[in-house]
């Protein structure tokens, strides 16, 4: 199905016996889908495939045809039907009745196809057995059914289905509508014979529950076009340099923010959608990219037709007077039925906004709670959405969340495929690289490679540019040239002097990202705890984060506390090998405790050098484990007694210095005197 669109077949059939049994609606049925998917069709999301009046034979050479082999994503028939057969046409016998023993097997067998769609009279049983063959969903009806609501269903669900609607939300809409244009709370008029109707809707949709993404199966996604019906960029001019680095993108580079279009498009229906959701939690790991996707990849295309406010919290904490006045701007502001602006929204997005000052946040919720024209997105780590979740259903908001995962292995190609054929940067993408790329970041599956992927290409952008400023040419070579221990070792230093100066000429810094490196997933508190004579260590930790040196664990798995990590394993080898090259006080403290442990026997002690470097290093260093206290207490105790032994000895010294040299001289012997004085000079206890 590669670079062709997905086959929506659709087979009607309107056999009928004698006068009676004929579908008035079926030819709007087929008219009507055929009309609603007609633009999704030309937008390259699906090819329609329609037979009326089908035969059985018709049907299956239309699966075997090679120019639809596996690519039929949908089968929908739409005529008469019993709970044991379809009715389909025959040309010389009337009809024929197609069992759903073979049918099931047959549809079963072809690749590719996710959905079929019984809208005929009874065929929930005929479903249950094409669901047990492996088709992941089915829609069918458990009873017989007016042909005029089984037009509007089907053209319903085609529409959402064509507007790029995922399928069980499109279902779910189709049904919605029913329930809007007729009288449902009594489900019985639904049905065409009233005897047999039910006290719920004729039709259902049976999901694989195994497979769970098939209730977000949708055209766009099959046909990689996710951008469909989302609006377009406004008119912007493209950046000098395409790749900002570890800075989020913003809108000055939403040309080129590449990689993170089905984010796009699943956030974007998430805030605009008209079902009432008023706060959207936007959560993912640390570098992810979730600033990025708001400010380039979404805040442009909602700005056309949506008041949109964004607000780094970290930069500006007093956010909650400001959005207040620009809330009563836009809901006193008059509109008009048939104005552009009638079904505009607010969107107020808070970023960083992790350790909310709860009187500014107090006033952003109070003047958003239950108005359905204002929506809130809040950017959050993981280890702060339950906190989140918790605050909003104490104040009666409606939330949704999103996850923002890893970047993909087509995520990487996108971004570097853009520059093919480009007039303006004139670059030349190796046809390795983006594969090259990727396993070299996913080696590490619990990182985001987010992070790690912008350092790079910005370096090797760089690197390339000074080799040829007018033609930039990224290879593989050049990836392997200049992407290596030096480049990893550089970043280090640099981040760590931004985040303090005093901690990375200590050792301290290095000592942390070591037990980072090594720590196998220790929560937050954890390795805080391991510092906990450091004062500022939490914002120590904040900091790491901010600069891009250490992250939380790249997964969709709530942890019930943050778990550190270094922010790829690709800094792992550096971090180690800068720490046992390093003489600074941190690590030449730590190297002499644990050498000793280690390699002396257990009641060892440090020389009096050995002593000095632990604890001129000690404050640099993670606090001292039992044995190591015992260590430097036994060791500090040792020479504290030798220490004053050598006192006792050298007052004994003067004492009898001076002793004999009063007797020396009543002897007047000098000879016999300086022997005494030397062998008091020599003595040492």
């Amino acid at each position: 199905m590669a670079n062709k669109p997905p086959v929506i077949f659709l087979a009607f059939a309107n056999y009928h016996e004698g006068s009676s049994g004929y579908l008035r609606n079926l030819p709007e049925e087929t008219l009507g889908i055929e009309r609603v998917l007609e633009e999704a069709s030309q937008a390259g999301l699906c090819e329609l495939v329609v037979k009326t009046n089908a035969t059985i034979k018709e049907i299956i050479r239309v699966f075997q045809r090679p120019v639809y082999k596996d690519r039929i994503a949908i089968f929908h028939f739409g005529g008469h039907a019993k709970s044991y057969a379809l009715q389909l046409e025959n040309p010389f016998r009337g009809k024929d009745l197609v069992y759903p023993k073979g049918f099931s097997s047959f549809l079963g067998a072809q690749n590719n196809l996710k959905v079929v769609f019984l809208n005929a009279c009874v065929t929930a049983d005929q479903a249950k057995m094409v669901r047990k063959e492996g088709i992941p969903a089915v829609i069918s009806t458990n009873d017989y059914v007016d042909d005029g609501l089984a037009r509007d269903i089907a053209v319903n669900f085609y529409t959402f289905l064509g507007l790029g609607d995922p399928l069980e939300k499109a279902y779910n809409q189709s049904i919605d509508i029913i329930k809007t244009t007729r009288k449902t709370d009594n489900p019985r008029s639904l049905y065409a014979r009233i005897s047999q109707a039910r006290d719920q809707l004729p039709w259902q949709f049976n999901f694989d529950p195994e497979e769970p993404d098939i209730k977000k199966w949708n055209l766009p996604l099959v046909s990689e076009n996710p951008l469909y019906n989302i609006p377009n960029l406004p008119d912007l001019a493209l950046p000098r340099e395409p790749f900002p680095g570890l800075e989020p993108y913003t809108a000055s580079h939403a040309t080129v923010f590449k990689g993170r279009d089905y984010d796009i498009r699943d956030v974007y229906q998430l805030l605009t959608q008209k079902s009432f959701q008023s706060a959207t939690l936007l959560w993912g790991s640390n570098g992810v990219g979730k600033t990025s996707l708001l400010l380039a990849g979404l805040i442009p295309r909602l700005e056309d037709t949506h008041q949109v406010t964004y607000i780094d919290c970290s930069k500006d904490p007093s956010f909650g007077k400001s959005i207040e006045k620009q809330v009563q701007a836009f809901l006193s502001k008059p509109r008009k039925e048939n104005e552009k602006d009638s079904d505009q929204l607010f969107i107020i997005v808070l970023d960083h906004n992790e350790a909310p000052n709860k009187e500014e946040l107090n006033t952003v919720l109070n003047q958003c709670r239950g108005q359905i024209k204002l929506r809130i997105v809040f950017s959050l780590r993981p280890k702060f959405l339950k906190d989140y979740e918790k605050l909003l259903s104490s104040q009666d908001f409606q939330t949704q969340g999103y996850y923002l995962g890893t970047l993909q292995a087509n995520g990487i190609a996108q971004i570097l495929n853009q520059f093919d054929g480009d007039e303006f940067y004139r670059a030349t993408i190796g046809p390795k690289l983006a594969n090259r790329l990727h396993s070299f970041l996913s080696i590490d599956s619990r990182s985001s490679i987010t992070t790690p992927l912008q350092i790079i290409l910005q370096h090797l952008w760089k690197t390339a540019k000074s080799k040829s400023y007018h033609a930039p040419n990224l290879t593989v070579d050049l990836f392997e040239e200049n992407i290596n221990e030096k480049f990893w070792r550089t970043y280090i230093r640099e981040q760590l002097k931004l985040v303090d100066l005093e901690k990375l000429e200590s050792g301290l810094s290095l000592n942390f990202l070591y037990d980072s490196a090594q720590s196998k997933d220790k929560t937050q508190d954890q390795l805080a705890h391991q510092y906990n004579h450091i004062k500022d260590t939490p914002t120590f930790i904040q900091k790491l984060f901010q600069y891009h040196l250490i992250s939380d664990p790249a997964t969709d798995k709530l942890e019930e506390t943050t778990k550190i990590r270094l922010v790829h394993s690709a800094l792992t080898i550096p971090v180690l090998n800068l720490n046992n090259e390093s003489q600074l006080a941190g690590q030449q403290a730590r190297r002499t405790i644990t050498y000793t442990l280690n390699n002396r026997p257990p009641k060892a002690y440090l020389g009096t050098a050995e002593l000095q470097l632990v604890k001129t290093g000690k404050m640099a260093m993670p606090a001292l484990t039992p044995p190591e206290e015992e260590l430097v207490q036994r060791s500090t105790s040792i020479h504290e007694r030798k220490k004053k032994r050598k006192n006792r000895i050298m007052i004994f010294k003067i004492i009898t210095a001076i002793l004999l040299i009063g007797f020396g001289t009543q002897l007047n012997d000098p000879y016999l005197l300086l022997y005494i004085l030397l062998i008091v000079i020599l003595y040492d206890g």
